[in-house]
């Protein structure tokens, strides 16, 4: 898996200021692990696709408004301290067996930076 993260990141996108990773697995952590240090004050702007046997689970770490949002429009999941806060960073995603669906989350998160 770590691996398959590095060259994962080899190849990640920017769009406005989220950075967007292609896993080929459900494991995030290789890849929020070493970009945490990035983040301008520990605030991430990640958006992780990975696919997991059955589908495809977006994950999102960023402004915890967009979180909340992105959790109620896409029937997902999501928490974390500034959930639902704009100026506080939180988690969600979002499991799709469409992988046009993907693009559609990923809109939707970078329209609204």
């Amino acid at each position: 898996m770590e691996e398959q993260a590095i060259k994962a990141l080899r190849f990640a996108e920017r769009r406005k200021e989220v950075v967007i990773v292609r896993l080929p697995h459900a494991k995030f952590s290789p890849i929020s692990d070493r970009l945490f240090p990035i983040w301008p004050d520990g605030k991430e702007n990640l958006l992780v696709v990975c696919r997991d046997d059955q589908s495809f689970v977006i994950y999102y770490f960023g402004r915890g408004d967009i979180c909340q949002a992105l959790k109620e429009t896409f029937s997902g999941f999501g928490g974390g301290k500034g959930f639902g806060d704009p100026l506080g960073n939180g988690f969600s995603g979002c499991r799709t067996l469409d992988p046009d669906e993907i693009e559609n989350v990923i809109g939707f998160v970078v329209g609204r930076q």
